[in-house]
């Protein structure tokens, strides 16, 4: 570890701890257990540790210093990021400024977002780790980039950056964004990049998504969200198409997920009951490769889980099962910060 690294990682956290005008804000996760997995060839055991640092953050009243994923680097290339959020409003706001329901924050560091405004749920991705394509699928956020976010209430977010040094590269990315809620219930967003990382071809996309509150508009006695993903892409000339539908009915909560990966489909769907005390229980099929069920690729995958709270640590076991023979079984512990 570098030198300059460690005096400068200690300083920040001294200035942090020691001030509380500045307080140091971590959250995340750490689990740990062992994945056993039952096939036709035998058992296979592995070890299952992880470390989820969601955010960890220094804030002042116009700023915030935050670094997250995993080992801390500032080097340009590191797999982890480091950016600087500046409260524009604020500043301006404390200057006598009249900035009424305007914000702006203007944003800069290593790996900063780079991706398009989305109002996708994406609970896909929340709840069991599967990666959709990125945020909204433009311009991976593997960049420093600079970016500026102009919002003007709830009413019309607008949001532009780019990767000034990738500039002299063939990876010129650049993002213009736009989200809105024009009445409750109803929120819209659309994106494009002149560069997406899922590119094959190395071309742009637009991207387009809407989240509708079937319950505030329709006023309902339950729970019921709706919300859509659409991104094309230019070189490849491929369209993904995500739609998500979730309700919750008391102590159920079922969701359910349908992609169109150009051409193939899949579908997910998972039902959680939190009925008992301190237990949570929870099922759910996975159907990859829907356009070949009369072939081979179809796979089916069914499974579920059940896990106890106790002195602040999640206790976990859960299971699934491919329909090629394969059972997998996971016990876990869980701490969450």
């Amino acid at each position: 570890m570098k030198k300059k690294f460690v005096l400068t990682l200690a300083l920040v956290l001294m200035v942090a701890v020691t001030a509380s005008a500045f307080p140091l804000e971590v959250t995340g996760a750490f689990k740990a257990g062992y994945k056993l997995t039952f096939n036709p060839k035998g058992v296979e055991a592995s070890d299952k540790t992880e470390l989820d640092i969601d955010s960890l953050s220094v804030s002042g009243d116009f700023w915030k210093v935050a670094i997250a994923g995993g080992p801390i680097s500032f080097d340009k290339d590191d797999a982890n990021k480091a950016t600087l959020s500046i409260y524009l409003d604020k500043a301006l706001a404390e200057q006598g400024m009249d900035m009424g329901d305007l914000a702006i924050t203007v944003t800069i560091g290593n790996k900063a977002d780079l991706g398009g405004l989305s109002v996708y749920s994406n609970t896909r991705n929340k709840l069991t780790g599967l990666k959709m394509d990125s945020k909204a699928g433009i311009a991976g956020a593997d960049r420093y980039a600079s970016s500026v976010q102009v919002d003007y209430g709830k009413m019309v977010s607008v949001f532009a950056g780019a990767d000034i040094a990738a500039f002299d590269t063939a990876k010129k990315a650049m993002v213009v964004s736009a989200k809105s809620e024009p009445v409750d219930g109803i929120k819209a967003a659309v994106a494009y990049t002149n560069y997406d990382t899922n590119d094959t071809a190395g071309k742009g996309a637009v991207a387009g998504s809407v989240a509708v509150d079937v319950k505030a508009l329709a006023d309902l006695d339950f729970g019921l969200t709706v919300s859509a993903y659409d991104v094309y892409l230019m070189g490849d000339k491929t369209n993904k198409l995500y739609v998500e539908a979730k309700t919750v009915i008391e102590d159920i909560t079922a969701w359910a997920e349908y992609r169109i990966l150009d051409k193939q489909n899949d579908l997910y769907a998972k039902v959680s009951y939190a009925g008992i005390e301190n237990v949570g229980l929870s099922a759910f099929v996975q159907l990859d490769d829907i356009t070949d069920s009369l072939g081979a690729g179809l796979k089916t995958t069914v499974g579920g889980g059940a896990n106890y709270k106790m002195g602040g640590v999640t206790y976990a076991l859960d299971t699934s099962y491919v329909f090629d023979g394969t059972f997998t079984l996971t016990p876990t512990v869980k701490v969450t910060f």
